[in-house]
């Protein structure tokens, strides 16, 4: 199973796809940064933690 980050401001009505390489929003798939399920665990402390840290964000994890 695969996975991708996405998240939005709070003010704002869509999620879009998020580079972890860039820290970045963006608009194509492609450029979205995946991660096979073995990082899942890992993963879901990096998207708790970028939540703390960034209270006008949501971020979640969801499946490809």
């Amino acid at each position: 199973m695969l996975y991708i980050v996405y998240g939005k401001r709070k003010d704002e009505k869509r999620f879009k796809p998020f580079d972890m390489n860039g820290n970045r929003f963006v608009t194509n798939l492609i450029h979205a940064t995946i991660f096979p399920s073995e990082q899942l665990p890992k993963l879901r402390e990096e998207v708790d933690f970028m939540n703390t840290h960034n209270p006008d964000y949501i971020f979640e994890i969801r499946k490809r």
